[in-house]
């Protein structure tokens, strides 16, 4: 008999049991898996017939026991990006370089256990079978493998894990031993974790920092979820992705995201479910591409030309969005947006976040953040996005391509400047007009199609944070 739970084009289990349902847990579990993530054969991969045999009570174990982890922790470890896992790897090694021995080994510790949790390969000891990560980010999950990663609904995800259970219960129904037993007690009880234990995976705070922002509240009260019904909120979500900055300034952070109400942002909704539908993707789209792309696609839909000034501070007020500024001892955070069922859309500016000390970087932060706010909401950022804090995939990435085109728009950069006599006047002059910063103006020229003089390419050059990557 064979059972499919899910689709190929998102995520696929497929099982063929044995024939005869077997007096044990492991007899009565045992069959033949295939697993597909868009349309990709993960397991037993190359096509291999008729799959991975094996006694599959072991993965429902595997689900059963960290399903708190799988369904609440959000995000890779150490503010890694996602991506499959080689990259990942990669990314850990540099990292690692890095730092001491010492803060190499307790992170190393706590890395494996990050994988005991999330590679569905760590499910079945004694079978290989190749890694494959499942780890949520937002309302979607990262489905990695050493070569590759997509990006899948959170709830199909969710659902596949959960129907699988129930069939390896299901052939359990009249298996009567201890393991049989300890995984119909653990599917139970799956849910019934002290609220503060989930906070902890949520935010990826250890329970004494959480008891210091707490200052003795109930967490319930304090984090604004319901005891008998948990759920991730604005504060969580906001706690999560800036975990690095001090308890101080997370508590300012989180009393600023609490002090604001819920309202209604029609014409940005309508705008951002726009954005949605024409936002081009495909491999051959990069997160850079797909940024143009929109902030082009916006100046259209705002009537403004590619030769005029953008003011976003003044689209993010037409637009409903609440606008406070506060000021915190962290220069690392330049601003916090908030949006979800209690509180916002709202933009939380830091005043001495680094790329605030100015207007144009003022004018950069708010231009990024409409990136988020109408690309990300629905996906990997459903409740809130801190500028400076954990990356989260490709969207600070494109947050930033769009923030610059919506500025300033590269092939007028280009254009002004491949014809520019006094090129270092030039810069200055779309300084002066867009209210950008100089990087921008030579980044927006650099990254046009515009043929820019050697002459000209060496004068921007001077105003780049990294002139060797120019």
């Amino acid at each position: 008999m064979v059972e499919i739970f899910g689709s190929k084009e998102t995520l696929l289990l497929e099982i063929n049991w044995s024939e005869e349902v077997g007096a044990t847990a492991a007899e009565a579990t045992r069959g033949s898996l295939r697993l597909w993530a868009h349309g990709q054969e993960l397991w037993p991969g190359g096509g291999y017939e008729p799959g991975l045999e094996w006694t599959w009570i072991e993965l429902a174990e595997f689900i059963a026991r960290f399903w708190s982890w799988l369904v609440w922790e959000n995000g890779f470890p150490f503010e890694l990006q996602g991506g499959s896992i080689g990259h990942v790897r990669a990314d850990l090694d540099h990292r690692w370089s890095l730092l001491s021995m010492a803060v190499r080994d307790m992170e190393e510790e706590d890395f494996y256990s990050f994988e005991e949790r999330h590679d569905l390969a760590r499910a079945i000891s004694g079978a290989v079978a190749p890694s494959v990560w499942l780890i949520r980010e937002g309302n979607m999950y990262w489905i990695s493998t050493h070569d590759s990663s997509v990006l899948v609904p959170f709830g199909v995800v969710e659902d596949v894990m959960h129907r699988f259970v129930e069939a390896i219960l299901a052939r359990l129904r009249n298996v009567e031993d201890e393991r049989a037993d300890a995984l119909r007690a653990a599917w139970s009880t799956r849910s019934q974790v002290p609220p503060e234990d989930v906070v902890s995976i949520v935010t990826g705070l250890e329970r004494g920092v959480l008891l210091q922002l707490e200052g003795g509240q109930d967490p319930a009260s304090f984090w604004e979820f319901e005891a008998d019904h948990f759920e991730i909120t604005e504060l969580m979500a906001a706690a999560r992705l800036a975990s690095a900055i001090p308890t101080g300034d997370a508590s300012s952070m989180l009393a600023a995201i609490r002090s604001t109400s819920r309202y209604e942002t029609s014409e940005l909704d309508r705008l951002s479910d726009l954005a949605l539908e024409t936002l081009p993707v495909g491999p051959e789209w990069y997160p850079y591409d797909q940024g143009y792309f929109v902030a082009d696609w916006l100046r259209r839909q705002i009537g403004v030309r590619s030769d005029d000034p953008v003011d976003p501070e003044d689209l993010l007020k037409k637009w409903g969005v609440q606008i406070q500024k506060i000021r915190l001892s962290t220069v690392a955070v330049d601003a916090i947006a908030s949006w979800g069922p209690r509180h916002g859309p709202a933009l939380i500016l830091n005043r001495s976040g680094a790329h605030n000390s100015s207007p144009q970087g003022m004018r950069a932060t708010y231009a990024h953040e409409i990136a988020h706010l109408l690309l990300d909401r629905s996906t990997a950022l459903p409740l809130a996005e801190v500028m400076g804090g954990r990356a989260v995939g490709n969207t600070e990435e494109r947050a930033r391509a769009f923030a610059a085109q919506l500025l300033l728009p590269k092939e007028v950069a280009g254009r002004r400047l491949s014809a520019s006599t006094s090129p270092g006047r030039t810069v200055r002059d779309l300084r002066k007009r867009y209210q950008v910063s100089l990087e921008i103006v030579a980044w927006q020229a650099r990254n046009s199609d515009a043929e820019l003089p050697l002459d000209v390419r060496s004068v921007l050059r001077q105003f780049v944070s990294r002139p060797w990557r120019f």
